[in-house]
């Protein structure tokens, strides 16, 4: 029998985003940046560079969750029994979780925000999957499950590198907008905006590379798929003729063993016309022994053809007991690698 196929897994889960102000937490405002009076200086017009308005902090973390199993099926049932999930409940092989924060102050003063200092937290965890106790592993199945936890966790880099890069296009929008004369209101709701719909953009971004590595995944799978389609199909078949020729063969068999016994029973009628000594050789003409020489030879012809038909049937049951286990190890190795295309 055909090896089962695990379902393919799916990943990417993105936590609620946590706002500090001034160091407080907040659930209800992406951002609450505090405007205070300015306390005039004569170096209140020295303003310092945009790049130092911002700062971007970020971390990111590795854990694991074990799996065990010693053939591809139970690894994969059990990284579908004990895996992970994201936020939309899809299956997951690997995950990312981000956690945002953002803190900062504005400092206004006779005609705009004279002062700011905004600051990015963005933290980072990475799950990945650990084969435990892999002693005893096949050699194949070691290399497999070492390719297959290396492309996970390649698949999970890009997640991290996707919001690394989200982050630091959110920093040089917050630089573009603190160098622009502003007051401190119209400067709170511009950082809103960007905190938003950067934070926005990067979740699109997640998604269509997550889309795309789908995308690639079924490529990857759609011709091991037509060939294991195409190689059951013909399984079904020969099992269906295997099954008709067995049905054949309990027939002949029958049919051989009926002409055997109609052959013995003119054998002994030719005994008692003839003797134990008759030949069929040159039986007198008209005689009973010429008629029943006569039915035994068109018995003869029949049982013959039924014993050739038998055999002849007998190899092709062969031959298609050999296609038959060629097809089945060729679509289990199919099988196997659909299993670790993912």
């Amino acid at each position: 029998m055909l090896r089962g196929r695990a379902p393919v897994l799916r990943r990417y889960g993105f936590p609620q985003l946590a706002i500090l102000v001034r160091g407080r937490s907040s659930s209800h405002a992406l951002l609450g940046l505090l405007a205070v009076p300015l306390v005039v200086t004569g170096c209140a017009g020295l303003q310092p560079a945009a790049r130092d308005w911002v700062k971007l902090q970020t971390s990111a973390s590795t854990q694991y969750y074990v799996v065990r199993g010693r053939t591809t099926r139970a690894i994969f049932d059990a990284i579908d029994s004990n895996g992970l999930s994201d936020g939309k409940g899809r299956r997951a092989v690997g995950l990312t979780a981000v956690h945002w924060k953002l803190g900062g102050t504005l400092q206004s003063g006779p005609s705009s925000c004279d002062t700011a200092s905004v600051t990015i937290t963005l933290d980072l965890s990475v799950t990945l999957p650990q084969l435990d106790q892999r002693d005893g592993l096949s050699p194949d199945l070691e290399a497999k499950w070492q390719r297959f936890a290396a492309r996970v966790a390649t698949h999970e880099q890009r997640h991290v590198d996707i919001y690394l890069d989200g982050a630091k296009r959110m920093k040089t929008r917050l630089e573009l907008a603190l160098a622009r004369p502003s007051s401190c209101a119209a400067l709170q709701t511009t950082i809103q905006d960007i905190w938003h719909s950067q934070q926005a953009e990067t979740e699109e971004d997640q998604e269509r590379f997550h889309l795309d590595d789908e995308a690639r995944i079924q490529t990857d799978r759609t011709p091991l798929q037509s060939r294991i389609d195409a190689n059951t199909a013909r399984l079904t078949a020969i099992e269906s003729e295997a099954r008709a020729a067995d049905l054949d063969l309990e027939g002949l068999t029958r049919q051989i063993n009926a002409t055997s016994s109609q052959m013995e029973g003119v054998v002994t009628e030719m005994r008692q016309s003839a003797g134990a000594s008759f030949e069929c050789g040159h039986p007198q003409p008209g005689s009973l022994l010429q008629t029943l020489c006569q039915r035994y030879e068109s018995l003869a012809a029949a049982h013959r053809t039924l014993v050739d038909r038998y055999k002849a049937l007998v190899e092709r049951r062969r031959v298609l007991g050999e296609e038959h286990t060629r097809l089945v190890e060729t679509t289990n190795d199919l099988v196997e690698t659909f299993n670790w295309t993912r």
